[in-house]
């Protein structure tokens, strides 16, 4: 078997093609897929990697930028090269867009002329409504590319169902929550605790993702300001993230455009003295705000959200999570016993959230504990890496061997 070619065998345990997005920028889906490039390297397993983002530093979701697309050109290019590699198994992180899927459409091409065993991964939670919203034709082209699959992962039972239309759907679906990928070491060993009542410490409010407008940051702007004055609280709000543009809700027309409506909010609102914007933070910087706060919150609607990494990372650091009624989000916060679910677009009940919470010191630190089991037990980065790899190379684990890493 060992002497014949790579056109007389499908799948295996021969190593893996990595096709994804690396930072920057930094989104949920380019930081999964920088652990799992990271994991591949650790345990010396064979493969070869395509950065699709190719080292563009801006996004706007369901649009081009030029940097985007000379890396989305060069991206095209390069998995010309895919019909002649070594490697068995091919693995796609894909979009939730017809421009996203025509580039989709053409690796999955290649690789099925190199015969290998497909691996599609969905860090999303709106296919359907993609699929959805197509013309017969275009639905067709979908589906039958869709179908030449041997796995499509998903990030929770919730979202399964997305892929009903795809044939044999239930034969191909596979579940892997996505992991923590914050380092070991930098995760606490106890649940947080509100500050003392006359100690002068504020309560800190931390909102970590990108400033997408359907995330809801302008909902948690509100909160704030009720928070602040009315209910008197002593607060301090921290937003980490970058300002982007998405395509489900086109309140603005550029990134310039939300950052100074976003300034011009906190005049407005008069919050200034107890919001900061830091944009993005990484590393120690993110550590940081993460022990700091104690409520992270994200009170998203934003349509292709599935399972967001920030609300993962903000439980394995004990920060009590609010967060929406929203994809898997539910499931994430062990339905309101991890954290505390509230309605998307509702300020309101973002303030009796975190009024209620800290007036009951004692709940709140039950909370964070539970935060924090229920992310050791359903998220940790070694489960979701040891699922991941598995469900890639198809058989549980590879021999370690002479690592391969070609990056495109």
């Amino acid at each position: 078997m060992a002497g014949k070619k790579q056109k007389n065998h499908k799948g295996g345990p021969n190593g893996a093609i990595l096709v994804g997005p690396l930072p920057p920028p930094m989104t949920g889906q380019s930081i999964s897929f920088e652990m799992l490039r990271d994991e591949f390297v650790v345990r010396s397993l064979p493969h070869w990697l395509l950065d699709i983002n190719g080292g563009a530093t801006s996004r706007r979701d369901g649009g081009f930028s030029l940097d985007r697309l000379i890396a989305l050109m060069a991206s095209l290019c390069k998995v010309t090269i895919l019909p002649f590699l070594r490697h068995r198994n091919f693995y796609l992180m894909i979009a939730q867009s017809w421009n996203g899927f025509l580039r989709d459409l053409w690796f999955i091409a290649f690789a099925k002329i190199g015969r290998y065993r497909i691996v599609l991964h969905l860090k999303g939670g709106n296919y359907d409504t993609f699929y959805d919203s197509l013309g017969s034709f275009r639905q067709s082209i979908v589906r039958k590319t869709l179908s030449g699959a041997d796995c499509i992962i998903v990030l929770g039972d919730r979202l399964a169902p997305m892929f009903d239309f795809v044939p044999n759907s239930a034969d191909k679906i596979i579940v892997v929550s996505n992991g923590c990928p914050l380092p070991k070491e930098a995760l606490p060993s106890t649940a947080k605790v509100l500050p003392a009542a006359g100690s002068g410490e504020p309560i800190n409010i931390l909102y970590l993702s990108n400033l997408i407008d359907s995330k809801g940051y302008r909902d948690l702007l509100q909160a704030i300001a009720i928070l602040k004055h009315v209910k008197k609280l002593n607060i301090r709000c921290r937003f980490c993230g970058q300002f982007l543009i998405a395509s489900d809700r086109q309140l603005f027309h550029n990134s310039d455009e939300a950052e100074a409506d976003f300034k011009t909010q906190l005049k407005a609102l008069d919050i200034e003295d107890v919001v900061s914007w830091d944009s993005v933070v990484v590393g120690e910087e993110k550590i940081r705000s993460l022990q700091e706060a104690h409520f992270m919150v994200l009170p998203t609607q934003y349509n292709n959200e599935g399972q967001p990494v920030a609300i993962i990372e903000a439980m394995a650091m004990g920060a009590v999570v609010v967060g929406s009624r929203w994809r898997t989000i539910p499931d994430m916060l062990d339905e309101g016993q991890a954290g505390i679910l509230v309605d998307p677009s509702s300020p309101l009940q973002i303030v009796d959230a975190i009024t209620e919470a800290t007036s009951d010191p004692e709940t709140y630190c039950q909370v964070s504990r539970a935060a924090m089991g229920h992310c050791h037990d359903r998220y940790s980065r070694e489960k979701h890496l040891d699922e991941l790899i598995a469900a890639i190379n198809a058989e549980g684990s590879l021999t370690p061997s002479q690592t391969s890493t070609e990056n495109a």
